[in-house]
């Protein structure tokens, strides 16, 4: 077999610079209320845009290209906001307004609230009324976290926890012995 040895041609180093078409892109801006420690995260996909600049609200993006976004607060009573983003001709401002959650009530008893032993938790039905800082209110099915429930034996009340971003309501209910327990 014919080893093949490099040739001693050399290659010339060539510059190239390429322009960005400006027009094709434009500029968002977040406008953020009611949480002064906030992140941005901007998507193409699973890709993450980098902000102009490190300390910027405002992202370079392709004009007509949809972006989702998500703003999230450190502090866990703030509900974040997710949505889209469309750059058009114009830069663009969004304006977003974080809520803070002021506390929570469980809006009725169309929830389990009878069990057997060995049952598991059903929280079907279970709705919270969210009261905001603002006065405003929203009603959720889920998003919330629910502690407290043990099935393992008999109790005629036992303090059900319902928690959601830091406030916190409470329910009770019963478990019964089963009266034809299985074998």
């Amino acid at each position: 077999s014919e080893e093949k040895t490099n040739s001693s041609a050399t290659l010339d180093e060539q510059i190239v610079t390429l322009t960005v078409d400006e027009g094709l892109w434009g500029t968002v801006t977040f406008n953020v209320t009611g949480s002064d420690n906030y992140h941005i995260t901007v998507r193409n996909g699973n890709a993450v845009i980098a902000p102009i600049d490190e300390n910027s609200s405002s992202y370079k993006l392709l004009k007509n290209k949809e972006y989702n976004y998500i703003v999230s607060s450190d502090n866990e009573a703030v509900e974040s906001e997710t949505g889209t983003v469309t750059v058009t001709e114009a830069d663009t401002v969004r304006e977003i307004s974080l809520k803070t959650v002021a506390g929570i009530s469980i809006k009725t008893a169309a929830y389990k609230t009878e069990y057997y032993v060995g049952d598991v938790l059903d929280t079907t039905g279970l709705t919270l009324t969210v009261t905001y800082s603002d006065s405003t209110t929203a009603e959720i099915t889920e998003g919330f976290e629910v502690t407290g429930f043990d099935s393992t034996a008999a109790a005629a009340s036992q303090e059900i926890t319902v928690k959601f971003k830091g406030s916190i309501d409470d329910y009770s209910v019963k478990v019964r012995e089963k009266l034809f327990p299985s074998t």
